[in-house]
């Protein structure tokens, strides 16, 4: 029989280690999953007001039709680079626009697809 006094109590330096180095990897986990999250949330916004900026440039080309085909527009503090290139319509006296928003990458961010009658 052995006496209370041999018995191991606590844990053993090999026991914290591998506890520590398990508690590291779920920390860098989560931390990787925080800013992954944080980009997704970011893209989404941008492209959220990629799209605001669109729907806006479109309705406000079906006002005016004195409209070139690329140019600058600031929304939500950003500046916001935009092109738009005519699309064939399918019915006679339709005309089509494909708008694009660029990032200053050059990248697009969003694009949309409007419709008017032909002046």
């Amino acid at each position: 029989m052995s006496s209370p006094a041999s018995r191991q109590q606590g844990l053993s330096l090999l026991e914290l280690m591998v506890a520590v180095a398990v508690l590291a990897l779920a920390v860098v986990a989560l931390l990787h999953l925080g800013s992954q999250s944080t980009r997704s949330a970011q893209h989404s916004e941008q492209q959220a007001l990629a799209l605001i900026v669109l729907q806006n440039l479109a309705a406000s080309a079906e006002l005016s039709p004195e409209w070139g085909n690329q140019g600058q527009i600031e929304l939500a503090g950003r500046q916001w680079h935009w092109q738009r290139r005519p699309v064939q319509g399918a019915l006679p006296g339709i005309q089509g626009w494909h708008w694009a928003v660029l990032a200053d990458s050059g990248q697009q961010v969003a694009e949309l697809t409007s419709w008017q009658a032909a002046p």
